[in-house]
């Protein structure tokens, strides 16, 4: 079954130096090696996750989620009590994410995180932004 197919099974959980491993065995080849990144990789604080990968320049973009244990995130329940909390909670971090992104690359990023595409804008929607949900325990399999 593909990686991307939505009836396939939970993406295979990896170490953060697997991923690693992974961008060095495909710099500089195809965007079809690009699909060995599908899966999730575990950091010490985080899990990162590639939902989808990008199949060639003019294809959908990859989408990633990151998923971050409430022990580590410490933020107080008053942030997300109700909806408009919510979405202020969402919003905030989905612009400091994109701002910590554009951190790390020397060209503007477009369409990094919910925003419009030429990237003057980001914004929060309730589908992607992060929402409470129970994980998998992070684990590492020295993969």
């Amino acid at each position: 079954m593909e990686p991307n197919d939505s009836r396939a099974t939970s993406p295979p959980i990896r170490s953060a130096e697997a991923l690693g491993r992974a961008f060095r065995n495909i710099d500089g080849r195809g965007y079809k090696s690009y699909k060995a990144l599908w899966g999730g990789y575990d950091f010490a604080d985080f899990r990162l996750i590639f939902e989808h990968i990008q199949a060639d320049p003019y294809a959908a973009p990859s989408h990633l989620r990151i998923q971050v244990p409430a022990t580590v995130a410490e933020i107080p329940r008053e942030l997300y009590r109700d909806r408009i909390r919510r979405i202020a909670l969402q919003d905030f971090l989905i612009r400091a994410f994109a701002d910590a992104i554009t951190q790390f690359s020397s060209r503007p990023q477009r369409g990094v995180i919910g925003g419009r595409q030429d990237g003057t804008e980001v914004s929060a929607l309730h589908r992607w932004a992060p929402r409470k949900q129970r994980a998998a325990p992070m684990k590492q399999d020295g993969a």
